[in-house]
């Protein structure tokens, strides 16, 4: 659609139309459901393009920092939209600026009901690049794949070592474990500076994929 920016103005579109009732979140469709899931998804996304239409103010939200943790959360911004009705609508960025300057370590995998730890430490990191390529070390070997990213999603294409080096066995365990998980898999994401979450299927035991993040050298 159309869209005109200003510094704190957003119009998308035409006049604003009386917005159809938002229906919430919705779970699947159990017989017997006054509305099912799908209808429940038609409900949601004509009421988000209903409130799309017309003038927008944007403010910017810094995150606040977590009480709870003794680690201090990467500063990463939200912008809320609100419409002439009062109605509003918040855009959590999916990556932050530093993405492709930050080296990511992963720490953790879980397949289903299995967590899984790693034990080559500093030799196991993904480099992610604005070309779309990903190089890194699994192990004591480098490899490389490509990267394609969608919205909230990233599918990872033709990985292989790049490399033939002895590796100890906890090194090789880690490259066997991490290599078959880049395979034209849709995951979904979320990263900031501190760390990246990767997560096959709309099941968060199927395949979750845990990274720390760190400058890269």
């Amino acid at each position: 659609m159309e869209a005109k920016l200003g510094a704190a103005e957003l119009t998308l579109g035409g006049k604003a139309g009386e917005p159809p009732k938002w229906p919430g979140p919705q779970k699947k469709a159990r017989c017997g459901d006054e509305v099912t899931y799908a209808e429940g998804a038609v409900q949601y996304e004509e009421g988000l393009k209903a409130f799309l239409q017309g003038p927008l103010t944007i403010t910017e939200k810094p995150e606040d920092a977590d009480p709870e943790s003794a680690k201090p959360r990467s500063p990463r911004s939200s912008l809320e939209l609100k419409n002439d009705r009062g109605e509003t609508v918040t855009l959590v960025p999916n990556r932050p600026e530093e993405f492709f300057d930050t080296r990511y370590r992963p720490v953790r995998v879980q397949v289903y009901d299995s967590p899984y730890g790693f034990d080559s430490g500093t030799e196991l990191y993904f480099d992610f690049h604005p070309d779309g390529t990903v190089t890194g070390q699994l192990g004591c070997n480098d490899f490389t794949a490509k990267a394609d990213f969608a919205g909230t999603h990233v599918f990872f294409h033709d990985p292989e070592l790049a490399t033939d080096h002895s590796c100890s066995e906890k090194e090789r365990d880690d490259a066997q474990m991490v290599l078959p998980l880049l395979k034209s898999q849709p995951y979904q994401y979320v990263a900031d500076r501190d760390g990246m979450t990767i997560r096959w299927g709309d099941d968060p035991y199927i395949t979750t994929l845990d990274f720390t993040g760190s400058p890269r050298p």
